[in-house]
């Protein structure tokens, strides 16, 4: 049952619903509010355009009146003598045109618009005007506000055939203003412009015949400001102030004159209407939310009723898991609140009570069946024991694994052996407990379990054990079918622990860590605790030195190399060191030294002290024609690289430097890339031209079998073919194809280009053996033997006529892959030899304990014949123990006829070098005749 808290279906229902109605209902209030609001606001637009109109019809019936009362005047004035009559009229009738009509100004011009005469209030009229009635011969009606709003009207005065003047009378507009008032109980305005007393040369106004002076706001103020034009004109706006609203609206009392004085200004008190407004807004509010509530509480008496069968239902589910059948029954059991029909949950009632039925009848049958198992299986027991004490007591390791690979059983030994718990094994895979570098073995698993008719596999691989390291176990696979199809198939698995043999090979492998002339660490140990340094200054953010140096013997005369020099420096490198400090004879005479946390001075201290004590040597040596000398070569931990590559390299470039002052360098990568990075570019460009265009040929050189004065083999190298026909040898490229990552391709197309030109001359009837140098760059590659032995089937090609040299310096640091590999190889049924053997203790070894079948051995000892007596016993002492252990013994560099009657006589099968044969690109020549 999940921990997490309960809560209860009927509110996760509630929750939801009440969501989608509040979305419902919120709906429904927003488009209420907006609908009030929107009716609220048509009509009070309509209201202000009313009130609009009424001032408009107030203003046009005033100028009908007027221009009935300008003609009256015009036809009492006649043709004739015009101002005097004027003059006269007005005389008599001025105080009741100005008490009744609140006549303002009378003014007449003659027909060429002249000023006649004038009479009342002094009034501007424009001249445009006056000359626009004498062309029309039409009444022009203006609304003059200089200070305050006057209509003023002008009409042609028509002669007998011509307009023989115009008459401009004016009224005030304070009676339309009164009378708006008395008809709409509005407050109304004139806003005219006034700049004689404005601050604001741009907008300067003033409020004039209006009827509004009681109000509580200033209304000037606000229509002083600049925007008041944008913000009143043709439309309302609402305004506060304290507890009263008021509505406040301009409309431009001259159509003509867009944005310019003077204008109708409308206030209207507005408070009641907006009290009425939120009373009908808060109505609204009340409504959804009692809708709202109720909704809910509706929702939850419905649900409480539906719901409450569904709780009582899966109440009554654990008691069915209990068993508990009549309780059960019991509360699922319910009245109908409709008789009449059913819905879903009586279905689902109805249901659950069968299958208690069915469950109570199967559990009767089951405790049946189960007394008679539990006989059966108690009898099944006994035998069970009887086997698993014998498979328990068995010496050897028996494990069940499934065609999954999934271990079934495992005995006491195999749990012994594992270091682990019997019960902790089983279920796991198998192949797990295979190291990584088992990988032949778990193919041939692999095949052993995809084919049922596959025979029982015996193969010698390793086993991790839980106890620390791998146990070197001699297994034999059996596949086991059971009758019938659907039966479960299983592997036996059966191996005994060979690793007693083993551990003294480790302790031999021990022993081939160290360099038998110095007792100081060789290349292998080197290898290894390099790496290991390595790794725990990036693991704690650490510093690493590592030195590497020569001791070159130099001066004039004989300059044979003693080896004792090399013991007389290891002895007195040894005291100067610290106690962290690990030296190491990596070479004849070539030494590296590994520091782990130091500084820099203390590195520059301890390289002046080795050279000191190399120099020191030669009053020892106390010879007048020989003196000892030495450079080193420093690389750093990050500065110069952060792999044993890039360091090693590193270290042994600064040190090719250093040899030419006899002092110390640090690895200095401008100096470097001036060489080697020209160097690498030009390499670069020369190998994707050689790839680009298949300038990629084999040389062969023939190897001559003494005792069958015949060629046993060719030894073939892939060269490069220059634009000048010339070959390129592997020893001129191959370092720069290490740098630049290009080895293992360089060595697949080897084996390739070597299996096609067998096939080739296999089928011309010229049958040869020829053999394959690899560095090492294919040990790790997985699918390098079965590409192999594809290409080999695919070409008709005997395994046998390949053979495989596996260079000793490719071993050390990883002697158990090596091992494996020359393993899969002669699996295959090719044969390999062990080249450029040397002569230390870790050279034996390895010609023990790797199952190759030829010994090269290299090029200097021969070379070395000539010089002393000690050279040619220690190659003696080489070939006698590789034909002790049975390998065929092959000698490089043999170029003179005297170089090689001495090795025949040391009892060598083969010998190789110019005096045979030089290489060529085709292995059908005529070798030398010897012997």
């Amino acid at each position: 049952m999940d921990e997490a808290p309960f809560f209860s279906l009927r509110w996760k229902l509630s929750i939801l619903f009440g969501i989608g109605m509040l979305f419902v209902y919120g709906a429904y209030f927003y488009y209420a509010y907006n609908e009030v609001n929107r009716a609220f606001k048509l009509e009070r637009e309509h209201i202000q355009s009313k009130q609009f109109d009424t001032a408009q019809v107030l203003s046009n019936e005033a100028f009908q009146t007027l221009d009935q009362l300008a003609e009256g005047l015009a036809l009492s004035v006649g043709d004739t003598d015009k101002e005097k009559k004027l003059s006269e009229m007005l005389e008599r009738n001025g105080e009741q045109l100005q008490l009744i009509w609140d006549i303002e100004n009378v003014t007449l011009f003659d027909e060429s618009g002249r000023l006649i005469g004038a009479w009342g209030r002094k009034l501007a009229i424009s001249d445009a005007d006056v000359h626009q009635v004498l062309k029309v011969e039409e009444p022009v009606h203006r609304l003059v506000c200089p200070d305050a709003c006057f209509q003023q009207t002008m009409i042609p005065m028509l002669g007998q055939s011509k307009s023989s003047g115009v008459l401009s009378v004016s009224q005030s507009f304070a009676d339309i203003i009164i009378k708006y008032k008395k008809l709409t109980n509005n407050d109304i305005g004139i806003l005219v412009e006034d700049f004689l007393t404005s601050e604001d040369p741009n907008y300067a106004v003033k409020l004039t015949a209006k009827t509004f002076s009681g109000l509580d706001f200033d209304i000037l103020g606000i229509l002083s400001k600049s925007d008041a034009v944008s913000r009143f004109a043709d439309r309302n706006e609402r305004l506060s102030f304290g507890d009263r609203y008021y509505e406040l609206g301009m409309r431009r009392m001259n159509h003509s004159e867009t944005n310019r004085a003077p204008f109708f200004v409308f206030v209207n008190d507005i408070t009641h209407e907006i009290d009425v407004l939120n009373v009908e807004r808060r109505s609204i509010w009340i409504q959804v939310l009692m809708s709202f509530f109720l909704s809910l509480l509706v929702l939850l008496i419905v649900l409480r009723f539906f719901i409450g069968r569904v709780d009582r239902l899966s109440k009554a589910i654990p008691l069915l898991a209990g068993r508990q059948f009549p309780a059960f029954r019991q509360q699922v059991k319910s009245k109908r609140l409709f008789p009449f029909f059913h819905d879903e949950i009586d279905q689902l009632n109805h249901s659950v009570l069968g299958l208690a039925q069915q469950l109570e009848l199967v559990e009767q049958i089951v405790n049946t069946n189960t007394l008679e198992i539990i006989e059966h299986n108690r009898n099944l027991a006994e035998e069970r024991d009887f086997i698993n004490r014998m498979v328990s007591a068995a010496p050897v390791i028996m494990i069940t694994q499934r065609m999954n690979g999934l271990i079934a059983s495992a005995n006491q030994a195999a749990a012994d052996v594992l270091g682990e718990e019997r019960d902790s094994i089983i279920g796991k895979l198998f192949d797990l407990y295979l190291p990584s570098s088992e990988e032949h073995h778990r193919a041939q698993l692999a095949r052993l379990r995809s084919d049922r008719h596959a025979q029982r596999l015996q193969i010698e691989g390793s086993l991790s054990s839980k106890l620390g390291g791998s146990r070197d176990i001699f297994w034999i696979h059996a596949p086991f079918y059971q009758d019938g199809e659907n039966q479960e198939a299983f592997v036996l698995s059966m191996g005994v622990d060979m690793s007693v043999e083993h551990i003294v090979e480790q302790k031999l492998l021990v022993i081939a860590n160290f360099d038998p002339v110095t007792g100081l660490g060789n290349q292998r140990s080197f290898e290894s605790e390099l790496a290991d340094r390595l790794a725990s200054a990036k693991r704690h953010g650490g510093k690493l030195a590592l030195l590497v140096f020569d001791v070159t013997p130099r001066g004039t005369g004989d300059l044979r190399f003693d080896i004792s020099y090399m013991v007389r420096v290891a002895s007195r490198l040894k005291p100067i060191l610290r106690s962290s400090d690990r030296l190491y004879r990596i070479g004849d005479n070539r030494f590296a030294l590994i520091m782990p946390n130091c500084q820099q001075r203390g590195i520059i201290v301890l390289a002046n002290k080795i050279i000191d004590e190399v120099e020191s040597l030669n009053v020892e040596i106390d010879s007048p024609n020989l003196f000892l000398s030495t450079g080193i070569g420093i690389a750093l931990y990050p500065q110069h690289g952060d792999t044993v590559d890039q360091l090693r390299a590193n270290a042994h470039s600064a040190m090719h430097h250093a040899k030419k002052d006899g002092f110390y360098l640090f690895f200095d990568q401008q100096r470097n890339s001036q060489g080697n990075g020209k160097r690498r570019s030009e390499w670069q460009v020369l190998f994707d031209i050689a790839f680009d265009r298949d300038r990629f040929v084999l040389s062969y050189q023939p190897v001559w079998d003494i005792d069958q004065r015949c060629v046993s083999y060719f030894k073939s190298r892939l060269c490069i073919r220059r634009d000048d026909r010339s070959l390129i040898s592997p020893k001129e490229y191959w370092l720069y194809a290490e740098q630049l990552g290009l080895a293992a391709r360089l060595e697949r197309l080897l084996v390739v280009t070597a299996i096609n030109e067998l096939a080739f001359y296999n089928q011309s009837g010229n049958r040869i053996s020829i053999s394959i140098g690899l560095s090492g760059a294919l040990f790790l590659d997985p699918d390098f033997c079965s590409d192999m032995a594809g290409l080999l089937n695919k070409n008709v090609v005997d395994p046998s006529q390949i053979m495989f040299e596996i260079s000793e310096s490719s071993v050390i640091g990883q002697f158990v892959i090596a091992q494996r590999f020359v393993r899969r190889i002669k699996e295959y049924g090719c044969r390999c030899a062990l080249n450029d053997i040397g002569i230390e203790f870790s050279s034996f070894f390895y010609l023990k304990h790797l199952p190759v079948d030829f010994v090269e051995i290299d090029g200097q000892f021969v070379d070395q014949i000539k010089k002393n007596q000690d050279n040619r016993n220690n190659l003696q002492l080489m070939v006698e123990v590789a034909q002790a252990l049975d390998k065929v013994t092959t000698i490089e560099s043999v170029s003179t006829r005297r170089i090689f009657d001495v090795v025949r006589k040391m009892g060598v099968n083969n010998v190789a070098g110019d005096l045979i044969g030089k290489p060529s690109e085709t292995p059908i020549i005529q070798t030398n005749r010897v012997g």
